[in-house]
């Protein structure tokens, strides 16, 4: 025989053989820090004395996350861990106003509801290892 088909033969016999194994055990993901901010001149009403907040699908619109303002102060910020997947969410001013971003990707949910949406990717070694 050649050994160029018997070296065939092998390398499909391992493959079938690699499929029929269970899949190994999965390494948790680990969650990446995203930073949210939003300058003064996005929204109208925002002042450097306003309260913001952040809220969304990340953590059940349920709690409200504190941004603060930065040094220089031209925008407000915080960062959040968030594992990979896509989320959706809004800023919070003086407790009363819900507001998006226009400078941020947005959509509506389909019952009118605009939010920002932000796509959390994995870190690249464990996008790399799959």
């Amino acid at each position: 025989m050649d050994l160029s088909v018997v070296s065939l033969a092998w390398f499909r016999e391992f493959h079938r053989v690699r499929r029929c194994l269970p899949p190994g055990p999965r390494r948790p993901v680990s969650n990446v820090s995203v930073k949210f901010s939003v300058r003064m001149d996005e929204i109208p009403s925002l002042t450097s004395s306003s309260k913001v907040e952040i809220t969304g699908s990340f953590n059940g619109w349920k709690v409200r996350v504190p941004l603060t303002l930065s040094l220089n102060k031209d925008k407000f910020e915080t960062s959040i861990s968030l594992s990979p997947g896509t989320y959706t969410y809004k800023y919070v001013i003086d407790n009363t106003q819900w507001v998006i971003s226009p400078e941020v990707p947005s959509a509506n949910d389909g019952t009118g509801v605009i939010n920002n949406i932000v796509n959390v990717l994995p870190p690249p070694s464990v996008a790399d290892d799959e």
